[in-house]
């Protein structure tokens, strides 16, 4: 008798993959459009800006840190 596929919240455990595409896919998109809200913006007129978008960077990479560390850990706990 065939035993049944492993399941990650009902879904196929490589659909898990695909999320992790996706995710990288949106940061990376994400990542290039502040890089162009960057380098538009003067460096003398604009340093609080360029300030807040290299913090909301940094606050996108750790979120997305924290979401492949918990599709991760999904994975790894299913076995």
């Amino acid at each position: 008798m065939a035993q049944p596929e492993d399941t990650t919240f009902s879904v196929p455990r490589f659909l898990s993959f695909i999320d992790w595409a996706y995710l990288y896919e949106a940061a990376k998109a994400t990542d290039e459009h502040f890089a162009s809200k960057i380098s538009a913006i003067s460096i003398s007129d604009g340093r609080n800006e360029i300030g807040n978008i290299n913090a909301t960077r940094q606050s996108l990479l750790r979120a997305v840190f924290i979401s492949s560390y918990a599709i991760l850990e999904q994975n790894l706990g299913k076995r």
